[in-house]
C-alpha cells in the first residue's frame, strides 16, 4: 500500500484476541493510502470486519452438504437442482454416471443432456409430467427409461421431484433412483410364480398359507373344494375366525396330533 499507492482488500486474518485468549477468530481487513493534499502517500487506513460467525456458519454449511452428499451416494441416489429463471441445471456426479456422462467438476449440466438420453416411449410423458411441475407445482413422481450415453443400454430410473420457491426465483429440485435391477427381480418373482400357480392349477393341488405375523390363514380354490373350508378362495382369514375353527375341527381325530406337531414346528 505505502509502496505503490493501491489499496488492499478482503485479506483474512486469524488469530486470538487479549479479552479471550484461547479463542480462535477471524477477520477481513482491508487497507487503503492516506494521502497529502499533494496527492503523496502519508500513511494507510486500515478497516476490519470481524467475519468469526460467518466463517463457522459456512464452515457447519459445508460439513452437512458433504453428510448429505455421503448420504446420497451411499444410497444409490443421484439429485438434480434446475434454476427455472435460468435455465441453468447442476447434477451430482452420480446423476451423471446414471445416465452415461463422465462427471464434471462443476456440476454443470443442461436440460438437451437429460432430454436426449430418455427412451423414445417414455420422452413425452417424462417431459409433459416435468412441465406440469415446473409450471403448476405439481408433484414430480414418476419411472422412465433411458439410454445410457456410453454404452447405449437401457435402463430403469425413478424421479421424484418438486418445484421450489425461493427469493431468487424458482427451483425444479430432485433425486434419481436406478431401479433397473429391482424391475428385474420384480419380473423374475412375477414370472415364478405364474409358473408355481400354473404348475399348482395343472397337478389339481390344495394350497394353504399361513401367515405368521398375523395369525391369518389363505386357501387356493382347489384347498377349499378339497376340504369344504366355508372361506372364500385367495382371501386372508384370521385363525380365529369361526370359519377357521371349523375348518381345523373336520380334521379327523386320529390325524389331529400330526396337525398340532407340524405347527408347532413351524
Amino acid at each position: 500500500v505505502l509502496e505503490r499507492g493501491e489499496p488492499v482488500l478482503g485479506v483474512e486474518l486469524h488469530g486470538e484476541t487479549p479479552k479471550a485468549p484461547g479463542i480462535k477468530r477471524d477477520w477481513l481487513a482491508s487497507y487503503f493510502p492516506l494521502r497529502s493534499g499533494a496527492g503523496e502517500v502519508v500513511g494507510l487506513i486500515g478497516a476490519v470486519l470481524e467475519v468469526t460467525d460467518r466463517k463457522r456458519a459456512e464452515a457447519a454449511l459445508r460439513e452437512s452438504e458433504e453428510r448429505v452428499r455421503l448420504a446420497v451416494e451411499g444410497a444409490g441416489m443421484a439429485t438434480w437442482d434446475v434454476a427455472l429463471s435460468s435455465g441453468k441445471a447442476t447434477w451430482t456426479p452420480s446423476h451423471f454416471a446414471m445416465l452415461g456422462y463422465p462427471p464434471r467438476p462443476d456440476g454443470d449440466a443442461t436440460y438437451g443432456m437429460w432430454r436426449e438420453r430418455l427412451h423414445p416411449d417414455d420422452a413425452a410423458r417424462v417431459a409433459e409430467a416435468a412441465e406440469r411441475c415446473t409450471r403448476d407445482g405439481e408433484p414430480y413422481d414418476i419411472e422412465y427409461r433411458i439410454t445410457r450415453a456410453d454404452t447405449g443400454e437401457e435402463r430403469w430410473l425413478s424421479a421424484f421431484g418438486r418445484r421450489v420457491d425461493q427469493a431468487d426465483g424458482p427451483r425444479f429440485i430432485g433425486v434419481l433412483f436406478d431401479t433397473t435391477e429391482r424391475r428385474a427381480a420384480e419380473a423374475a418373482l412375477a414370472e415364478g410364480e405364474a409358473r408355481l400357480r400354473l404348475a399348482v392349477q395343472s397337478a389339481g393341488l390344495g394350497i394353504w398359507e399361513f401367515d405368521l405375523r398375523h395369525n391369518r390363514w389363505r386357501l387356493n380354490a382347489r384347498a377349499v373344494e378339497i376340504t369344504g373350508a366355508r372361506v372364500p378362495a385367495e382371501t386372508w382369514v384370521p385363525a380365529a375366525s369361526p370359519e377357521i375353527r371349523a375348518w381345523f375341527a373336520a380334521i379327523h381325530p386320529e390325524d389331529a396330533p400330526g396337525r398340532d406337531a407340524a405347527h408347532a414346528r413351524i
